[in-house]
């Protein structure tokens, strides 16, 4: 794992990207999406990034309203390699037409969920 300094470098230079918010609570990496479509090929390229250095990861929908199916692939992506890695994906804040899409795809049985985040952050077991 990183040293402290590195893991707040890498947290602020994936945040600088306008497309989502990252954050190191602890040996959990959370991310906050900034915009409520989710549709571009970048987030793609953070997360193959974070799933390098992180295994628990708390992704936070709450103001997103659309996710499309390459994102959707990307965050069943991040879960596997955590979960191979002996850490997994908590969604928070999932609401509306994305609950809906999770549902119709099957993907909702991949994830927990939780209203609030740091429920998410907090129900990973202590390392």
């Amino acid at each position: 794992m990183s040293s402290r300094s590195e893991e707040s470098s890498l947290a602020e230079q994936l945040s600088d990207n306008k497309l989502l918010n990252v954050e190191i609570c602890g040996d959990v990496c959370v991310i906050r999406f900034v915009e409520p479509l989710l549709r571009d090929s970048e987030r793609q390229r953070v997360f193959s990034r974070l799933s390098r250095e992180y295994s628990r990861f708390v992704i936070n929908l709450s103001v997103v309203e659309y996710c499309s199916s390459l994102v959707l692939g990307t965050l069943v992506l991040l879960q596997t390699t955590a979960d191979e890695k002996g850490g997994g994906a908590h969604i928070c804040g999932i609401s509306g037409q994305v609950r809906e899409l999770f549902a119709v795809t099957a993907v909702q049985t991949l994830f927990a969920y939780f209203d609030k985040e740091t429920a998410a952050i907090n129900a990973f077991p202590a390392a």
